[in-house]
């Protein structure tokens, strides 16, 4: 009978019924025979001649008697080494992973303060209505400082052409200037929201379009044009990593279910009731709920 139930599970729904009926042919004849009487001829036969070549093909597999229980354990343990020795290369072949929490952190917070997660779209003027309170309030003196982790997750929102690009370049002014710079970036890139509305980059190709915000990183932060550039161009090699921690964000907001943007997440949970016309006294309130509660 465990050969018949091993049968039944390698051979799916209808050699089962056969493999079944060979293992109990001995403790239920009477059984095996009224199955015989419900199935059509032509069906018996093909159920049994699939039972047959299971039973055969099982008894190759399963053969005890051929495998001693040392030569189990050699097998086992070789296993086991192959398994050590290709565990650093696991994920070889796969997409890869990111070795990092995602997303910019700022606001002064720790730990033992709320963690909010900030989604946003840099062609979205309701983003940075949000992002401008909040970062100019959590800033080292001001009235959010050190009161929560807020973290900057982005999110590309495709019927924005110029969505992507955009996100690329405060990618890419991490990547060469660190987050506190990319920050300050993602702040004046909505200070110039005007010029790079959907409008303003209609007639534009994609590169001029880069060109333009690699100008504007470099008044920003200091990072020079030529050398932000080549993290924009697709096809460069230098756009591998930009392009693939953009990955990463939209893999990201696509498995939390982010559609629009600004989206918050508090401790992991979507906070619908908060609103991109919060102010910074909304803002402290929630903040005031959420100590409390602890």
């Amino acid at each position: 009978m465990l050969l018949s139930l091993v049968l039944a599970v390698a051979c799916g729904f209808t050699v089962p019924l056969a493999a079944l009926r060979l293992g109990a042919t001995r403790v239920a004849p009477r059984a095996c025979a009224a199955m015989d009487r419900q199935l059509a001829p032509s069906r018996r036969s093909a159920l049994v001649s699939a039972g047959s070549f299971a039973l055969i093909s099982a008894v190759g597999m399963f053969d005890v008697r051929a495998v001693s229980a040392n030569q189990l354990i050699q097998r086992t343990d070789r296993r086991s080494r192959r398994s050590l020795e290709s565990a650093r290369s696991m994920t070889a072949g796969s997409p890869p992973l990111p070795t990092a929490p995602l997303g910019l952190a700022f606001g002064g917070g720790n730990a033992s303060t709320p963690k909010i997660e900030v989604f946003v779209d840099f062609a979205c003027p309701f983003s940075g209505e949000l992002f401008r309170t909040i970062w100019l309030a959590s800033r080292p003196g001001g009235p959010l400082y050190g009161r929560a982790q807020f973290v900057l997750q982005l999110v590309v929102q495709p019927w924005h052409p110029q969505s992507e690009v955009m996100h690329e370049a405060v990618v890419a002014v991490r990547a060469l200037a660190g987050s506190e710079l990319a920050l300050s970036f993602a702040h004046f890139l909505w200070l110039a929201y005007a010029d790079f509305v959907d409008a303003a980059v209609v007639s534009e190709t994609r590169m001029q379009t880069a060109g333009r915000l690699a100008v504007l990183a470099e008044s920003v932060t200091g990072v020079s044009a030529a050398e932000l550039l080549p993290l924009l161009t697709h096809g460069d090699p230098s756009n591998w990593p930009t392009a693939q921690m953009l990955k990463w964000q939209v893999r990201q907001h696509r498995t939390r279910g982010v559609h629009v943007t600004p989206t918050c997440f508090v401790y992991g949970i979507e906070a619908t009731q908060i609103s991109s016309s919060w102010t910074v006294k909304q803002w402290a309130a929630m903040l005031d709920e959420l100590g409390a509660a602890k």
